[in-house]
């Protein structure tokens, strides 16, 4: 089990206001370095990562700080090696990967949908399970109260907090708030 709770994009690097969050000049594969300079993570879904080379995600690693963390998608019909491949990539900055919410892969994650978290044990396909992530109804990424009444909830019904909360198109400030609630209910880091 995860010792914190971390917040991410519901989609690689979303933000409903990237156009003001990254400078105008800044190169697109600059992107991650510059929000993993304001964030602690982020969730890739399977499209966006598992037919990757294991040098674009080794790419990835070199990019954010040690203190960074992935969060991958696992895709429901990946080849064998696209789980190791990631481990061995990203090595420690692989938090997790995230088991598919239903057997459709949903475009579109369900508000309030959890998934089970997969923490590899090495760079096998074996892993263990580590919590689960759930994401958040829209309507609370601007309404901390809720959110803290909804989270509060949520860890009543699961007998845990989320290792993993997922955001969709949240603002840059609103994923920087829901950093601080997390960080104020204990539950994260600021």
């Amino acid at each position: 089990m995860p010792e914190q709770t971390d917040v991410a994009p519901a989609c690689w690097l979303d933000l409903a206001d990237a156009g003001q969050f990254y400078p105008e000049d800044l190169p697109p594969d600059w992107r991650l370095t510059y929000f993993a300079n304001e964030f602690h993570a982020a969730f890739a879904p399977a499209a966006a990562w598992s037919t990757l080379s294991q040098q674009t995600l080794a790419d990835w690693r070199a990019d954010v700080h040690a203190g960074f963390r992935f969060y991958l998608q696992l895709p429901l019909d990946a080849d064998a090696d696209a789980g190791p491949r990631a481990v061995e990539a990203l090595g420690a900055t692989l938090a997790a990967f995230v088991a598919p919410v239903d057997t459709a892969e949903a475009a579109e994650p369900v508000p309030g949908a959890t998934a089970q978290l997969l923490v590899p044990a090495s760079a096998t396909p074996a892993a263990r399970a580590a919590g689960s992530a759930i994401f958040c109804p829209p309507s609370l990424n601007a309404d901390l109260r809720g959110a803290r009444a909804w989270l509060e909830q949520q860890i009543a019904q699961a007998g845990a907090a989320p290792g993993l909360v997922l955001l969709t198109l949240p603002t840059a400030r609103q994923l920087t708030d829901w950093h601080s609630l997390l960080a104020l209910m204990g539950l994260g880091r600021l």
